[in-house]
């Protein structure tokens, strides 16, 4: 039987199916939360006197070590890894040569530094933003290749729309600025707290919600606003694959990538500027059926193209282990 390990937070909303995939595929799993670590690190880290928080992260770092001399993982899986650092990455290889070690980054080019540093560190390292990867290649790195984000698909009921245009996402100033455009039309606004003391905090519904609870408000609003970061990419972020992956209409800021990933116009909606984003916004509220169609065809395409099973399958072809 194959063996992963999963360095991966343990809330992370790309854990539970990452593990589920896995363990239906017959692979043994075992996660492990490399950023907060074991019961005994977590509560170490909070005795600042005795050099809690220094020593918790040394412990964390020997506890990944332990794991894998005893369970021999066949791939040791990170989503992110910011803290798993060069000379460790390094001893992890050299102690498990038989292990495929690969990385899924999911943020975006804004840690570019970050990403430079710890690439050349891994087997196989996947980004979602092929600008991101273009550009590691041309940094010399070899072993880098473009993963998009993929859905959980969910069952596709038809609840009552209860909110007419809604946005789940952490505060910028460019997202507010963006957002601002849609102030006559019920907007709704969840998924950080900043929202509560901008601009916009009239129309802040509340602060970080579950993935339960998100999906539950993609499926009873009309229309699903999907802003990405001012920073440049060409490929677009998971919130679009969780909006369509639920069955919620998607009006998503265009990235490039997009065209090649959806059919614009009838399964996503996009726009360029915030006179494109009211005036499609407003369009597609007067517009029940047609904005019922394009959320279907949408969902569809998750299932057939973008779920997670087809993403990994992918993934384990790549690095040959299918």
């Amino acid at each position: 039987m194959k063996k992963i390990l999963l360095l991966v937070p343990k809330d992370s909303s790309f854990l539970p199916p990452i593990a589920r995939y896995f363990r239906q595929k017959n692979w043994q799993a075992c996660v492990y939360d490399y950023r907060k670590g074991s019961l005994p690190i977590r509560i170490l880290r909070f005795t600042p006197i005795i050099g809690g928080f220094e020593k918790a992260a040394i412990k964390n770092l020997d506890e990944i070590l332990k794991i894998t001399s005893t369970y021999k993982p066949s791939l040791i899986f990170v989503i992110k890894g910011e803290n798993l650092e060069p000379n460790f990455l390094k001893k992890l290889k050299h102690e498990n040569p038989n292990a495929v070690l690969i990385n899924w980054f999911p943020d975006p080019i804004n840690l570019w530094e970050l990403m430079v540093k710890i690439s050349p560190y891994y087997d196989f390292y996947f980004d979602s933003d092929p600008q991101t990867v273009a550009s590691l290649k041309k940094n010399g790195r070899k072993n880098v290749y473009n993963l998009p984000f993929a859905a959980e698909i969910g069952t596709q009921n038809y609840h009552d729309k209860n909110f007419d245009v809604s946005f789940i996402g952490t505060f910028s100033a460019y997202r507010e600025n963006y957002l601002k455009a849609l102030t006559e039309l019920n907007l709704n606004i969840w998924g950080d707290p900043r929202w509560l003391s901008s601009s916009l905090k009239d129309f802040a519904r509340g602060g970080r919600i579950h993935q339960r609870e998100m999906k539950d408000i993609i499926k009873r609003s009309k229309i699903n606003i999907n802003l990405h970061h001012n920073v440049a990419r060409s490929g677009t972020n998971l919130r679009t694959f969780e909006v369509v992956g639920s069955g919620g209409f998607l009006l998503v800021e265009y990235m490039p990538d997009l065209a090649r990933l959806f059919k614009m116009g009838s399964e996503i909606v996009c726009f360029k500027n915030q006179r494109e984003l009211k005036a499609k916004a407003d369009y597609f509220l007067k517009n029940e059926k047609e904005r019922a169609n394009i959320a279907k065809a949408g969902y569809k395409k998750a299932v057939i193209a973008h779920s997670y099973e087809k993403r990994l399958n992918e993934l384990l072809s790549i690095i040959n282990l299918r």
